[in-house]
């Protein structure tokens, strides 16, 4: 729809919400629906233009059976270059190459995506998943999707369903050791 003419809802939703919550009182809903204009969507996005340093971005997760979510890291400019990627579907987190593992559903987890930025960094970044009350798991040396990937000017959250079905994000932290937060 047109920039500021709201579109007639689809059963969609991306709104604050009492029903779950990993810590304090509330998380933000990503309600899907089928035959939305773009299978991304809902999605949120921000801007952090981290370029030097080591970015982290946290939060915690929680997904409904039929859920898709994607999480991931891209340059500004046109065409972008990504970075770190997170694809989770049917409880299996996968995005890179090297990246498989089993995600709990309908049970809150944690993860945590660190990546070193500038034109000297590794080009590759860490994963930690950490299911509530278990340990942590630690995936070290994932590469980045593109290899021209060196800083953070776009990070993204989308839910990917094409049907009715939902997750919850709660304790969204982003940072960078240059002291940006």
């Amino acid at each position: 729809s047109p920039p500021g003419k709201p579109r007639v809802s689809l059963g969609d939703a991306l709104r604050l919400t009492p029903a779950k919550h990993a810590e304090g009182k509330q998380s933000l809903l990503f309600q899907d629906a089928p035959g939305l204009p773009s299978r991304s969507l809902p999605m949120i996005s921000f801007h952090p233009n981290h370029r030097t340093g080591t970015s982290t971005v946290s939060f915690a997760l929680y997904l409904e059976p039929k859920a898709i979510f994607i999480h991931e890291w891209r340059t500004t400019g046109n065409p972008y270059a990504t970075g770190p990627v997170l694809a989770i579907k049917d409880g299996r987190l996968t995005g890179v190459k090297g990246l498989d593992v089993p995600v709990p559903v309908k049970r809150w987890f944690r993860l945590e995506v660190v990546a070193g930025l500038g034109s000297d960094a590794p080009r590759t970044w860490t994963l930690r998943l950490t299911p509530k009350g278990e340990p942590t798991q630690e995936i070290k040396g994932l590469p980045f999707r593109s290899p021209q990937f060196d800083h953070l000017g776009w990070l993204g959250f989308i839910s990917n369903a094409n049907e009715a079905t939902e997750f919850y994000l709660d304790e969204l932290d982003i940072r960078s050791t240059d002291g940006r937060r």
